[in-house]
């Protein structure tokens, strides 16, 4: 789920970005939906907790509102992907877990 989740937050930070600058509230929201439940799995609840702010704001239709929760929610998942990095560093190698010798 860590490698999941170090894969994954990028593309939907990317997700986020592109909705807030094309002030798509639908793909904002929904964007801001997946990384809320994969950030929520793992416990980061702060990062949890910015995404579900944004997810709403954007159900509501403003996206652009969003712009400086969007720098937190950036922050934090930096802050969240080191960390995880630096907690499981065999997480981040390039083997498979399942690969066999």
């Amino acid at each position: 789920m860590v490698r999941l989740f170090l894969d994954d937050t990028p593309d939907r930070l990317a997700a986020i970005a592109a909705a807030l600058d094309g002030n798509d509230s639908e793909r904002l929201r929904a964007a801001a939906h997946a990384l809320k439940g994969s950030a929520g799995t793992l416990c980061a609840t702060r990062l949890s907790a910015i995404a579900r702010t944004i997810e709403a704001v954007a159900g509501d239709g403003q996206a652009a509102t969003a712009r400086a929760d969007c720098d937190a929610l950036v922050a934090e998942a930096a802050r969240v992907m080191d960390r995880l990095r630096t907690l499981t560093p065999d997480v981040t190698q390039e083997s498979s877990p399942c690969a066999h010798s």
